[in-house]
């Protein structure tokens, strides 16, 4: 599984996650502390157990 950052312009800023995962809740904490404020894009991929790619992209909103 990944989670990726990404500013407004479709460029990378950081990789929050990139790690194999057991099935079932987690959480992921970062600190923003040299983002500047504003839109960000994050986008959630992982593999199913069938080999198949899922992803979900979201928007998060830093505020200072």
């Amino acid at each position: 599984m990944s989670i990726k950052l990404f500013d407004v312009l479709g460029r990378e800023v950081s990789t929050l996650l990139k790690n194999e995962l057991l099935a079932g809740g987690h959480s992921v904490s970062f600190h923003t502390g040299d983002l500047p404020k504003g839109m960000y894009i994050y986008r959630m991929r992982a593999k199913q157990s069938s080999g198949k790619i899922i992803e979900e992209s979201k928007k998060l909103l830093i505020l200072k």
